[in-house]
């Protein structure tokens, strides 16, 4: 075994310069290394080798995987695979001669990433080389083209062995003379005519196989099928003479036969005809790819084809069936002027020549595919690059629209953008006041008319299609009905106008003007594009005019909304004092009852008279709170940053001042980020949170109360979570409406309105609330403020 990673000097980075190169050398191991060496560089392998058969139990292994050398294990198993490829016990798919074979996990190129080998036979008709083994890499495959060059460097390598050998054998056979010289000087001149007898077979097979390395170089050379034919069939007169010759493809789905070139003696017949298989000689054998032999035409049936060739003098013809992975692309056909005139070396050789022929033509015809694939690709992208600009552009004037304050701003950045995709003369864009009867020119572009201006209906043209909303070419003889509006267009020197109507809900509300100099002047694609212009006029002009009437109804809400603020705060100020005095005199009144004449009473009285006075104090507390939610919206605010940790702190002190007996150990708090907002405000929504948080877990026997803080996209998010009495989940979004309660008043204390002044005040630091929670499981009310700080890790 000989493990091989050399390179050659010479290039064989194409199939042109691997024949050359295979001609300049004269042993089997450099063929071995010049092949391996071009399967890596023009990229058809990710393993490369070449397994030579010997005259020993071993055969030898050349190649590499990638650049380095072939591991001890894989050569080993090259060859073992190599052997069953040889005896036909090897899985694997394909024809005799190229074969595909699936690599299993265990296999030693499994380490390697290589999962599927391609084994090429090496050789000639008369006898056996080897195997060219090309190693594919997990997810990859030989494209068409690549699978042809193989097998063509394939059968250049196994011409270049042929040769090899054949000089090896006439180096033997000479050598054998000189040591016999002097013992069979009896016999020299015989073996000096066998000697000349094999020489002749040699040079003619030499000469045969540079003709085929001729060929290939023509065929390389040619660009289309019918000049491969032409070149094939110009220099198989050296190879196989003939007298009349021709080369055929079959086009099963037309089930034609199409004749690509025709060659009688050195005249080129015409080519291009094509012939129904009826009548074109196609046996089961031919169609099995088995070259065949008419030994005589005279015996053949005077029909089809077959009778005109016989007309012409020929009498035996050689078919030779194209194949290409078992597939049957065409037919090349010999013929000569006696029977069973060719022998069966012609018929070997002939067959390697359609072997190569069937090749290249296959390769002709992908290649014709990709190029038409190319052309194709290339108009899509010119079609692609004109929408993308078109799409560009329309973008740019929707910015430009989305950036423009009124109508007349609207139409002009549209108009004079639209220049790069829709090119113009002149251009105006016009919309129709129905009700004033009048057409205004919103702008205009090289015009005679300036913008803005108002011009009458009966000045413009309008007609019947485009009031039905339908886009028209018109021309200066349309315009006859309105003079006026013929004499601009004949004063700017316009022969056709683009007139596009702008849409909106099925109402007409002005058109789009765009003219040229030419007559017929506009295509389907400037119809199209002229048509998206109008349509995103339209609407942007629309949405304009009903912002403009938004924005004078937001004005006018807002008046009535200061107007009616005032008056309710009026009405709260009065309410709130006039309901101070009787609540008052009725709190008074009835501590002093309490305080002077509870013994007059009996039990029932004095409890009607703490209900009194408890309710009195209730009326206070809601009067307080109702003012302080009313003083929201008008109070000024007075942002600053708010280091939320120490507010928190001293909230929590406040209500243990207040109610020591209950607060404790109760708060839990964590680390919360800075805000920014008023200190007031936001110490009101701390308060509220955490007193409603001590009321309702009064009742637990460990209450705790956590308060934690974090930013999270964009926002300082804090929570007041506690393991009180909960509420139902359903009732979260009504918490925070006036005088909304989840829990009944002889339960818990509370006006029901401490919540509301909390949404309230996040709502006027452009925050928000939300509340989670459970019966029975505690609650958990989040706020959130916008971030004054970046957040940190």
């Amino acid at each position: 075994m000989e493990l091989s990673h050399h390179t050659s000097d010479l290039d064989p980075s194409s199939v042109l310069g691997f024949g050359s190169a295979l001609a300049m050398l004269d042993s089997t191991e450099e063929v071995a290394r010049l092949l391996t060496g071009a399967l890596r560089s023009m990229g058809l392998a990710d393993l490369q080798a070449v397994v030579i058969e010997t005259s020993d139990d071993k055969p030898r292994v050349f190649g590499s995987v990638g650049v380095h050398p072939l591991p001890e294990p894989v050569a080993e198993e090259l060859q073992q695979c190599v052997a069953n490829h040889s005896a036909g016990t090897e899985g694997g798919t394909g024809s005799p001669s190229h074969r595909q074979v699936t690599v299993s996990a265990e296999s030693a190129l499994a380490e390697h990433d290589i999962d599927r080998l391609a084994l090429v036979r090496l050789g000639t008709l008369e006898r056996d080389f080897g195997v060219v083994v090309a190693g594919l890499a997990s997810n990859t495959s030989h494209t068409p083209i690549q699978t042809s060059s193989l097998q063509m460097m394939a059968a250049q390598a196994s011409m270049a062995l042929h040769r090899i050998e054949l000089d090896r054998q006439r180096a033997a056979q000479e050598e054998a003379l000189r040591e016999a010289r002097d013992e069979l000087e009896t016999r020299v001149e015989e073996r000096t005519a066998e000697l000349e007898r094999a020489n002749e077979r040699l040079e003619q097979q030499t000469r045969r196989l540079e003709a085929l390395r001729d060929l290939d170089q023509a065929i390389l050379a040619a660009e289309s099928p019918k000049e491969i034919a032409t070149e094939t069939l110009r220099r198989t007169h050296q190879i196989v003479p003939f007298h009349r010759a021709s080369v055929s493809v079959i086009e099963w789905e037309t089930d034609r036969a199409h004749v690509l070139a025709t060659r009688q003696r050195e005249e080129f017949l015409e080519s291009g005809t094509t012939v129904p298989l009826d009548d074109f000689y196609l046996t089961d054998a031919l169609r099995a790819g088995e070259t065949e032999v008419i030994p005589d035409l005279a015996d053949q049936p005077r029909s089809g084809t077959a009778a005109k060739v016989k007309d012409l003098g020929i009498r035996s013809v050689l078919c030779l069936p194209m194949m290409v992975e078992a597939d049957l692309i065409g037919l090349l056909k010999i013929g000569r002027t006696r029977p069973d005139a060719f022998a069966d070396e012609e018929r070997r050789v002939g067959k390697e020549l359609a072997n190569h022929l069937a090749i290249a033509l296959r390769q002709a015809r992908l290649l014709e595919r990709v190029e038409e694939r190319t052309a194709d690709l290339e108009r899509a992208n010119d079609r692609l690059s004109h929408r993308t600009q078109r799409l560009r552009t329309l973008r740019d004037i929707d910015q430009a629209i989305l950036a423009a304050e009124s109508p007349e701003e609207i139409a002009a950045e549209a108009i004079q953008r639209v220049r790069d995709i829709l090119p113009y003369k002149s251009a105006t864009v016009t919309v129709i006041d129905r009700d004033a009867d009048a057409a205004h020119v919103l702008a205009a572009q090289d015009n005679v008319l300036d913008a803005p201006t108002t011009l009458p209906l009966d000045e413009v043209y309008l007609s019947e299609n485009l009031r039905a909303g339908k886009t028209e070419v018109i021309s200066e003889e349309a315009y006859e009905p309105v003079p006026e509006a013929k004499e601009r267009m004949h004063e700017m020197g316009l022969r056709s106008i683009l007139c596009v109507p702008m849409v909106v809900e099925d109402e007409v509300i002005g058109v789009v003007h765009v003219g040229r100099t030419e007559a017929d002047a506009f295509t389907d694609e400037d119809w199209r594009v002229g048509r998206e212009l109008a349509d995103h006029m339209a609407i942007a002009l629309r949405q304009s005019q009903l912002l403009e009437e938004v924005q004078a109804q937001r004005e006018r809400l807002e008046e009535r909304v200061q107007e009616r603020t005032a008056e309710l705060e009026s009405f709260t100020y009065s309410v709130s004092h006039d309901l101070r005095t009787p609540l008052r005199a009725i709190d008074g009144y009835a501590r002093i009852l309490k305080e002077d004449h509870a013994d007059q009473l009996d039990d029932e009285g004095r409890r009607l008279l703490n209900v009194i006075y408890d309710s009195a104090q209730t009326m206070g507390t809601l009067i307080d709170d109702l003012l302080t939610l009313s003083r929201l919206g008008r109070r000024e605010m007075t942002r600053a940053p708010i280091d939320m940790e120490a507010l928190v702190q001293e909230t929590v002190d406040e209500l243990r001042r207040a109610r020591p007996e209950g607060t404790g150990d109760v708060f839990d708090l964590g680390p919360l980020p800075d805000a920014a907002g008023d200190r007031s405000m936001i110490r009101h929504v701390l308060s509220n949170l955490l007193s409603n948080a001590l009321k309702f877990t009064r009742t637990e026997e460990t209450p705790r109360i956590e308060v934690r803080g974090e930013r999270q996209d964009g926002e300082c998010v804090y929570v007041v979570r506690d393991n009180g009495v909960g509420f139902d989940s359903d009732q979260a979004d009504e918490l925070f409406g006036v005088f909304q309660r989840a829990h009944d008043e002889d339960d818990f204390e509370g006006t029901g309105v401490g919540l509301a002044i909390v949404e309230r005040i996040l709502r006027r630091h452009d925050g928000r609330v939300w509340a989670e929670g459970a019966d029975g499981e505690g609650a958990s009310f989040f706020f959130a403020l916008p971030s004054s700080a970046p957040e940190h890790s």
